[in-house]
C-alpha cells in the first residue's frame, strides 16, 4: 500500500484506492476457494485434468500466475506472504 492506495504490480494494478476485499463478489471467492482445492489436488469434475471444461482450467491458470507474480514481487520486496509494505 502506498499513501491511500493499494498497488499489485504483478496483476496490472498500479493503484486501487479501495482494499481489495471490496472489489470480490461470491464468484471471484468460489474461484480462490476452487484454485486452493486445486492446489492440494482436487479437481471439480470427475477425472483427470483433460476431463475439465477448458474455462475452468484456463481460470486456474490465470489465478495460479497471478498468485505467483504477486508472490515473487512480495519475496523480491523482502516481505513475507501476509506482510503489508510499509
Amino acid at each position: 500500500m502506498t499513501g491511500d492506495a493499494w498497488t499489485f504490480p504483478a496483476a496490472g494494478i498500479d493503484q486501487l484506492t479501495v482494499h481489495p476485499v471490496h472489489i470480490l463478489d461470491p464468484d471471484d471467492y468460489a474461484l480462490l476457494r476452487l484454485h486452493a482445492a486445486h492446489e492440494s489436488g482436487h479437481l471439480p469434475e470427475a477425472g483427470g485434468a483433460l476431463d475439465q471444461a477448458a474455462c475452468t482450467m484456463d481460470s486456474l491458470a490465470l489465478i495460479g500466475g497471478t498468485l505467483s507474480a504477486i508472490q515473487a514481487e512480495r519475496a523480491a520486496d523482502g516481505r513475507s506472504p501476509g506482510q503489508a509494505r510499509g
